[in-house]
């Protein structure tokens, strides 16, 4: 798990993150079967969920005005 988080802290790009949140689903989804649960990797889903609806949609986007606005939301929700 630490490896995804270095990955994205080195280059948050939108493949690091969407690693970062499958490891993050994985994670909770064996901590469930034994009835636990992990607050850290839920808080990164609540937090990034935003950020990875925008990478989704710049790369079905071909508006160029549409994925200036996004680029310059994304560059804000990163920070």
């Amino acid at each position: 798990m630490r490896g995804y988080i270095k990955n994205y802290i080195k280059n948050s790009n939108a493949k690091n993150l969407h690693n970062l949140r499958i490891e993050c689903r994985r994670k909770l989804s064996y901590l469930s079967i034994e009835g636990l649960s992990d607050t850290g990797c839920e808080e990164i889903l609540k937090k990034s969920s935003k950020l990875r609806d925008i990478d989704v949609m710049l790369k079905i986007c071909k508006n160029k005005k549409l994925r200036k606005i996004l680029k310059k939301k994304r560059k804000k929700l990163n920070k």
